[in-house]
């Protein structure tokens, strides 16, 4: 669930069934070997998009991608990973420019050069500060470099800045996010996956009958507006990590995270908005957890998050990585970033059954609030508020 997708203005299946069922029904009408294949698309966000579905939907290239989505949690369509795409974490764009910088100044005005060795008096730099004519004279003694291996050696090609005259081996590698401007570690981008799509049985069967009454979708398990768990499935997952610690002994921790300023928005700018919050704490959520991790939704204004093998310290190394990427969340809607309360709680030293460890996240979570943003507390540990520097 870290990689999937999460905002999407376009209404989902659930929201607008005639959508859904016109995508099933043009698949079903181009065969059953048809699948709906992504195309590389420089105006969809995540840098494909789905042609002939978001001319069929008459929308933008793709918007149609969460209706596709909800086809796939619901059972009627199948995926197959067709790529992945790196995203700025910050804006969600595919749209990245790699960028070679040098480690000293960070100048991007760097080349690469030959770099050679004088074996009489050590002096080591590029090429062509030596070069006077067709001769080889050295910088630093002045001598002639004529033979390769008896007078200097090349060393292996390197990097030279033309900022700050330094030389190096291997450049910094970052990358720039077009749309937002913001700089991003090679390692710091949202994987996201890309799938084809293919019908299923139980989308054939709605497109049949042009209705999802009676058809057996996979309900109770993904919420809408987040594209996360719901809490009934998060639970369920809960007792089974439970019976597998009271079987194997294999640890776990839980958090409970709850968004302060999400009262404060409902009241003030409505339910509209403040569910665009909501969306954009869950993304940031999905981009910092594992693949193994399970993301919910606890209620309206808390997630609720399951890490499998993971004890109260890395719980607390997640928390503090969650606040830090949240501090930099940038969106038109926001005048500043928004802040957290964590609770964390962990089997066994918290309990081994689900409703002790829920009673703990919650009381836990009531304490964070009282002390204000950013806070997070867990078996072990006072109250921690995380700095907003």
């Amino acid at each position: 669930m870290a990689e999937r997708e999460t905002l999407c203005e376009h209404p989902s299946m659930l929201n607008n069934p005639d959508s859904g069922l016109k995508v099933l029904t043009c698949l079903a009408e181009s065969g059953c070997q048809a699948k709906i294949e992504p195309v590389v698309s420089n105006e969809a966000r995540v840098g494909y998009s789905y042609p002939g579905i978001y001319k069929l939907l008459n929308c933008k290239p793709g918007d149609e991608l969460e209706l596709l989505e909800s086809l796939a949690e619901s059972g009627c369509l199948s995926r197959e990973l067709f790529d992945k795409v790196d995203l700025c974490p910050y804006c969600l764009r595919n749209n990245l420019r790699l960028r070679r910088l040098c480690p000293y100044c960070r100048s991007s005005l760097i080349v690469k050069k030959e770099v050679i060795h004088h074996f009489r008096c050590g002096w080591v730099g590029i090429e062509d500060e030596a070069e006077q004519g067709t001769d080889l004279v050295c910088p630093t003694c002045s001598k002639h470099m004529r033979h390769v291996g008896v007078d200097y050696e090349r060393a292996a090609e390197s990097y030279y800045c033309t900022t700050c005259k330094k030389i190096f081996a291997h450049p910094v590698e970052e990358f720039l996010s077009v749309p937002c401007g913001r700089q991003i570690r090679k390692d710091g981008t949202m994987i996201h996956p890309i799938y084809r799509y293919a019908m299923t049985p139980v989308g054939a069967e709605a497109a049949s009958k042009q209705s999802f009454d009676g058809v057996p979708l996979l309900k109770g398990i993904i919420e809408g507006q987040c594209n996360l768990y719901t809490r009934a499935y998060i639970e369920g997952r809960l007792s089974e990590l439970i019976n597998r610690y009271l079987r194997y002994r294999a640890g776990f921790s839980a958090a409970l995270i709850s968004v302060d300023q999400y009262p404060e928005w409902l009241e003030k700018k409505g339910h509209v908005a403040a569910s665009h919050l909501i969306k954009l704490m869950s993304s940031v959520l999905k981009g910092e957890t594992r693949g193994v991790d399970l993301q919910g939704l606890f209620d309206e204004n808390a997630f609720v998050l399951l890490l499998p093998q993971t004890d109260a310290r890395g719980a607390t190394v997640f928390s503090g990585r969650y606040i830090a990427r949240v501090k930099e969340l940038k969106d038109s809607q926001l005048a500043e970033p928004p802040t957290v309360s964590i609770a964390i709680a962990g089997c066994p030293e918290d309990g081994d059954d689900r409703e002790t460890i829920i009673s703990t996240l919650v009381k836990r979570l009531e304490q964070c609030k009282t002390q204000g943003g950013n806070t997070v507390v867990g078996a072990k540990q006072p109250v921690a508020s995380v700095s907003q520097s």
